[in-house]
């Protein structure tokens, strides 16, 4: 009879674990798909306002001068230093923010909501 128990439990461990990974699968599935439509409504939108941030550490201003090296203008301020909002009709406002320093360019539009912008 102890040989009848141990292989019914070696037939159940691997349905078990079977269950474990298709759960934990469907769940990381489902947190990548919740992050990438988190990451697509932050995407800046041709010809929108998008928030520039910059190193939290810098001792000046620093979003202001990026905006400013990029030759857009600068639309708002941020609570803090590190933030600000710019604002450009050409298509190529991101990537000039970028090559001005910016470490990431966003929609304004989710922290004018927020209340992280004042407009």
């Amino acid at each position: 009879m102890s040989a009848t128990m141990q292989m019914q439990t070696t037939q159940v461990k691997p349905a078990i674990n079977n269950e474990k990974r298709a759960m934990w699968l469907s769940l990381l599935f489902g947190i990548g798909l919740l992050l990438a439509s988190f990451a697509l409504s932050l995407a800046p939108k041709a010809g929108a306002k998008v928030a520039v941030f910059t190193a939290p550490w810098a001792v000046h201003n620093q979003a202001i001068f990026t905006i400013a090296r990029a030759d857009a203008d600068i639309a708002a301020l941020g609570k803090v230093k590190w933030i600000a909002i710019a604002a450009d009709d050409q298509a190529d406002l991101v990537s000039r923010l970028y090559q001005a320093g910016a470490f990431l360019v966003i929609d304004a539009a989710i922290l004018i909501s927020c209340g992280v912008i004042s407009n």
